[in-house]
């Protein structure tokens, strides 16, 4: 219940009118009732800095024209205001993200209330976001953004289910910031530019996450060091590596988690490193969002229905997901290893959780599940490295070496390098030949093609087809391939270039110009152990001819908004739980291309409210929902 305060009117809605229609019903109520010059619409999952109202009322009189002021920046959107400092006029139109938290001149509210878009488009989960700003957009009224934010968004998971990650919570929002005093000629409220409030001044901020790892007095130094060298090498901006000597293990933890000053955090066993860049970030990112992330572990030697938990090998989970669990101890049960009890409470709460499961073991000792071992060695999900039972030696040269070969080349994979060269026999000699793979083209960078080998090693535990829509010359379709050998990949693709963007498009003019599916073809032959079955035909009418389940799909081939919700339509039907969606030019596609309707990320939004995104590339884990 809301008790009243002075000065607040509490209005309740007859009737729960959806997403745009209670934010327009909110503003329309403003107008009405009010008479003030300028009204606020924020959500109710915001939190304010200390200097925001000075920072937007120092604003007030340096701008004529104006179609709102945004407090929150999402880090998504820091192009808008690139290396510009205070408030910055731009605009993404039907791209852009966040009404978190608007005001608006009494004149362009009225002017958004007779935009017919916000009354014509779907009222219970439209883009409310992309409408208003839209608006703006055709009444070429500039909008602004303040950098750094002004506001953060403190719900990772809507009501609509839309999942924030940590690219949607405010770019470089701190709690303590106020506009530095104006000192000298810019003291003057007439002088600056509506652009800029000149140099702010910002308070410094605690690191927001953290990768936390405890050990005890029985690990040799040498591990300890080689350890925190692979994860400083590794660490993110902004995550502060946190190692602890304890006595015991669960106690240290237990003791570690009773002060909470990071927002998140990664739990690494003293002989568990991460493997690739974006393994660190992608942990933080999905605990930032709610979800606990861990190894997939189980206690062998307990009697507990071979319960598959999230292991404290590699762990992460929020501090709001810890608090939401009641700071659940680390402690082993009668029931439970280490950890797991954190697990039990999440699977009772329904708090979602990713498991990672061993893509690679040297010496396998275990079982996880029938046909899915794991033991001394093991790689997990292309993402780290566990090298177990370090404290008894005997891995400890294993662990020590396995270290320095990430040192030695940390960026890039030898699943990378091509598996099967041909070769040549020569007298009692086989010598490689020089073949070498053909790209024209460089659309994928390394960097995004780990995120999809760590995509297609996910999802090896389950049954289903692998399937590929858009393979061009074969880059990402080998990278498929050999991270789920020795299973099939069904590559589809009419090697005709996107016709439905156009017959000027650029890869339509290259596929006239040259045998593109010739140049995949041995591209294919040279990468791959053959385990690619292509299908020269158009993704629709594969997908209405398909008939097995589909485990994981990579989705790279139109842009466009129609063709990409339709492939996405026509895949869910298809997809196991736990399969996987993935695909590219998430955020690039559609730039300034508006016959493209919003491209990949619109299509991708409205059809998986639960996906995530970083940089180009989109993923989508498929679960049973009630």
């Amino acid at each position: 219940a809301l008790h009243p305060l002075p000065g607040v009117v509490v209005h309740r809605n007859d009737v729960q009118l959806g997403c745009v229609g209670n934010w327009a019903h909110c503003l329309a109520w403003l107008l009405e009732h009010t008479t003030a010059e300028h009204l606020m619409v924020s959500e109710d999952d915001v939190a304010y800095c200390r200097g925001a109202h000075a920072a937007w009322e120092w604003s007030v009189g340096q701008i004529d024209r104006i179609g709102f002021w945004s407090f929150y920046t999402p880090r998504r959107d820091r192009s808008l205001v690139s290396h510009k400092r205070g408030w910055v006029a731009s605009n993404r139109g039907r791209d852009a993200w966040g009404t978190q938290a608007m005001c608006f001149p009494r004149s362009s509210a009225e002017l958004l209330l007779e935009y017919t878009p916000l009354h014509a488009e779907n009222q219970l989960r439209g883009p409310t976001d992309a409408i208003v700003a839209q608006c703006f957009v055709d009444a070429g009224l500039p909008c602004y953004y303040h950098n750094p934010s002004l506001a953060d968004h403190l719900g990772r998971i809507s009501s609509i289910g839309n999942n924030w990650q940590e690219e949607h919570v405010g770019l470089d929002f701190d709690r303590n910031f106020e506009p530095a005093p104006l000192d000298g000629p810019s003291a003057d409220r007439s002088a600056p530019t509506p652009a800029t409030t000149g140099e702010l001044q910002s308070c410094s901020k605690p690191c927001r996450t953290a990768v936390v790892t405890v050990f005890q007095d029985n690990i040799p130094p040498e591990v300890v060091s080689i350890q925190a060298e692979v994860i400083c090498r590794f660490l993110p901006a902004g995550c502060e590596f946190e190692p602890r000597r304890v006595s015991h293990h669960a106690l240290g933890l237990n003791d570690y988690f009773r002060d909470l000053r990071h927002e998140a955090y990664l739990v690494l066993d003293i002989d568990c490193i991460p493997l690739r860049e974006w393994g660190i970030p992608w942990f933080l990112e999905n605990a930032l969002a709610g979800t606990v992330v861990g190894a997939a572990q189980r206690a062998n030697h307990l009697e507990n229905g071979g319960h598959i938990y999230a292991g404290p090998c590699a762990l992460a989970f929020s501090r709001e997901t810890f608090e939401r669990v009641g700071r659940i101890s680390f402690g082993d049960t009668e029931r439970g290893d280490v950890a797991e009890e954190l697990t039990y409470a999440c699977e009772r709460l329904g708090i979602p959780v990713t498991l990672l499961w061993p893509t690679e073991v040297t010496t396998p000792k275990w079982t996880l599940r029938p046909g899915v071992p794991f033991g001394l060695g093991t790689t997990f999900g292309a993402a780290v490295y566990h090298a177990f039972e370090i404290s008894k030696g005997h891995t400890v040269g294993m662990f020590l070496e396995k270290c320095r070969q990430v040192l030695g080349n940390p960026h890039r994979s030898p699943e990378f390098r091509a598996r099967s060269p041909s070769t040549l026999h020569s007298g009692d000699q086989t010598v490689a030949s020089p073949r070498h793979p053909t790209f024209h083209e460089q659309w994928y960078a390394e960097s995004e093609l780990s995120t999809l080998q760590a995509a297609a090693q996910f999802i090896r535990p389950l049954q289903g087809a692998i399937v590929e829509i858009g393979c061009w010359e074969g880059r990402s379709t080998s990278v498929i391939a050999n991270a789920c050998f020795p299973e099939t990949v069904v590559a589809v693709d009419t090697w005709q270039g996107s016709v439905t963007e156009g017959p000027q498009h650029e890869t339509v003019r290259i596929a006239r110009e040259r045998d593109v599916f010739a140049t995949f073809e041995e591209n294919i032959r040279v990468l791959t152990r053959g385990n690619v079955v292509p299908q020269r035909m158009d993704a629709i009418e594969f997908l209405r001819q398909a008939d097995r389940p589909i485990k994981f799909c990579h989705i790279d081939a139109a842009h466009d908004y129609p063709s990409v919700r339709e492939t996405i339509d026509r895949l869910l039907p298809r997809l196991v739980p736990g399969g996987v969606l993935v695909g590219h030019d998430y955020d690039s596609a559609h730039a300034g291309r508006e016959d493209l309707q919003g491209g990949v990320q619109r299509a991708v939004r409205e059809m998986l409210p639960h996906h995530v995104s970083k940089g180009n590339n989109w993923w989508y884990v498929h679960m049973q929902r009630p």
